[in-house]
């Protein structure tokens, strides 16, 4: 079976799609594979195949043109943070993330806001920004909601 991926960037392929296990078991076999439990709904829970650890993720060039992975401080190439969650369902299940279908295949992405201005040390720049807004609630950037604000 063949998907057509632009996660390969910059030349996305009709790639075979790896890790058509039914059970954890027989996926963990797979070298290759590994489980995804990152959704909380057991029916939503796959074998996928492993992100971001193959030979051409060990540079930050090879890293970065997988856009389910992300180049670390510490050097090395990891999952993003909403890479995790492999359907809509399961991505809409974090605040932090959303379903970018500007992607083929799409993916879960991390927010805007969240992403840009992480910490309560960015409250002032995430309080600037148009399109975020300090959430007091839950202390993080989010995204501007426009149903309880006047200036939209």
């Amino acid at each position: 079976q063949c998907t057509w991926d632009t996660t390969i960037q910059p030349d996305p392929k009709c790639v075979e799609t790896p890790c058509y296990y039914d059970n954890q078991t027989t996926c963990e076999v797979d070298t290759d594979c590994e489980w995804d439990a990152a959704c909380p709904d057991a029916a939503d829970q796959k074998c996928v195949p492993k992100r971001c650890s193959q030979p051409d993720h060990q540079s930050q060039a090879g890293c970065v043109k997988d856009t389910w992975c992300v180049w670390t401080s510490s050097l090395t190439c990891e999952l993003g943070k909403c890479a995790k969650y492999p359907t809509e369902k399961c991505c809409d299940h974090d605040d932090n993330c959303h379903w970018d279908i500007t992607s083929s295949p799409p993916v879960c992405g991390e927010k805007y806001c969240p992403k840009t201005y992480p910490t309560q040390a960015t409250k002032d720049q995430c309080d600037a920004d148009s399109k975020c807004m300090w959430d007091s609630g839950k202390q993080a950037c989010v995204e501007e909601d426009c149903s309880k604000l006047d200036k939209c």
